[in-house]
Protein backbone atom coordinates (compact mmCIF):
# COMPACT_ATOMS: atom_id res chain seq x y z
CA UNK A 1 0.00 0.00 0.00
CA UNK A 2 1.21 3.78 -1.26
CA UNK A 3 0.37 6.44 1.36
CA UNK A 4 -0.25 9.89 -0.45
CA UNK A 5 1.21 12.52 1.45
CA UNK A 6 -0.17 15.96 0.60
CA UNK A 7 2.27 18.90 1.69
CA UNK A 8 0.81 21.68 0.84
CA UNK A 9 -1.76 23.50 -0.86
CA UNK A 10 0.10 26.18 -2.87
CA UNK A 11 -2.32 28.71 -5.17
CA UNK A 12 -5.66 26.73 -4.61
CA UNK A 13 -3.39 23.53 -6.22
CA UNK A 14 -2.35 20.55 -4.37
CA UNK A 15 1.41 20.35 -3.96
CA UNK A 16 2.51 16.29 -3.66
CA UNK A 17 5.64 14.68 -2.79
CA UNK A 18 4.37 10.99 -4.91
CA UNK A 19 7.15 9.53 -6.17
CA UNK A 20 5.08 7.48 -8.30
CA UNK A 21 1.61 8.44 -9.67
CA UNK A 22 -0.76 5.08 -10.56
CA UNK A 23 -4.00 6.09 -12.54
CA UNK A 24 -6.87 3.32 -12.23
CA UNK A 25 -9.54 5.86 -13.02
CA UNK A 26 -11.14 5.82 -16.51
CA UNK A 27 -10.00 9.50 -16.80
CA UNK A 28 -8.42 9.91 -20.70
CA UNK A 29 -10.05 6.81 -21.85
CA UNK A 30 -11.62 6.94 -25.34
CA UNK A 31 -13.67 8.90 -26.02
CA UNK A 32 -12.49 11.14 -23.39
CA UNK A 33 -8.55 11.61 -24.63
CA UNK A 34 -7.29 14.87 -23.78
CA UNK A 35 -8.25 14.46 -20.41
CA UNK A 36 -5.83 13.91 -17.26
CA UNK A 37 -6.63 12.91 -13.65
CA UNK A 38 -3.47 15.23 -12.65
CA UNK A 39 -1.61 18.01 -13.38
CA UNK A 40 1.96 16.53 -13.21
CA UNK A 41 3.62 19.97 -12.78
CA UNK A 42 1.91 19.63 -8.97
CA UNK A 43 4.38 16.55 -8.54
CA UNK A 44 7.76 18.11 -8.85
CA UNK A 45 8.99 14.70 -6.62
CA UNK A 46 6.95 12.09 -9.11
CA UNK A 47 9.51 9.58 -10.50
CA UNK A 48 7.15 7.51 -12.19
CA UNK A 49 3.54 7.58 -13.58
CA UNK A 50 1.34 4.39 -14.91
CA UNK A 51 -2.40 4.50 -16.72
CA UNK A 52 -3.96 1.68 -16.61
CA UNK A 53 -6.04 2.72 -19.39
CA UNK A 54 -5.76 0.50 -22.83
CA UNK A 55 -6.97 2.80 -25.63
CA UNK A 56 -5.38 5.01 -26.36
CA UNK A 57 -2.17 3.69 -26.14
CA UNK A 58 -1.26 6.82 -24.39
CA UNK A 59 -3.16 8.79 -22.69
CA UNK A 60 -2.82 12.82 -21.94
CA UNK A 61 -1.72 11.73 -18.60
CA UNK A 62 1.46 9.45 -19.91
CA UNK A 63 2.04 11.96 -22.78
CA UNK A 64 2.85 14.71 -20.17
CA UNK A 65 4.79 12.42 -18.20
CA UNK A 66 7.31 11.82 -21.18
CA UNK A 67 8.16 15.91 -21.18
CA UNK A 68 9.05 15.84 -17.72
Amino acid sequence: MVKLHLSSVVNGRIKAKALVIVNTTPMGMYPNNGVSAVELENFSNCKGVIDIIFNPAKTKLLLDAEKL
